[in-house]
């Protein structure tokens, strides 16, 4: 089936070896692909320094007021439901 398929091609255009070089046909997914990872990197590259700009907006804040509500809300957050440790059964279950 491939001989009937290349003489046909060849009968239709007779450069068709050189058009579909083996070489060509791997080379273009390839370059596709660092095309397509380059846009990627650098959409990622101008999100991060959207982002890192405007955290470094924020005004630096002395938050020595209560460490202790302070530490047990971080706790809490940090293992999950807050409410699971105010109401003790669904903690259990």
């Amino acid at each position: 089936m491939s001989i009937l398929y290349k003489s046909f091609s060849e009968k239709i255009d007779p450069n068709f070896k050189k058009l579909v070089n083996p070489i060509n046909m791997s080379i273009l997914p390839q370059l596709a692909f660092v095309l397509i990872l380059g846009v990627a990197g650098f959409i990622l590259s101008k999100r991060i320094q959207f982002l890192r700009r405007n955290i470094l907006l924020g005004k630096a804040e002395t938050r020595n007021d209560q460490p202790e509500n302070r530490w047990k809300a971080m706790f809490l957050v940090a293992l999950g439901q807050q409410k699971m440790f105010k109401r003790i059964v669904p903690a259990f279950l």
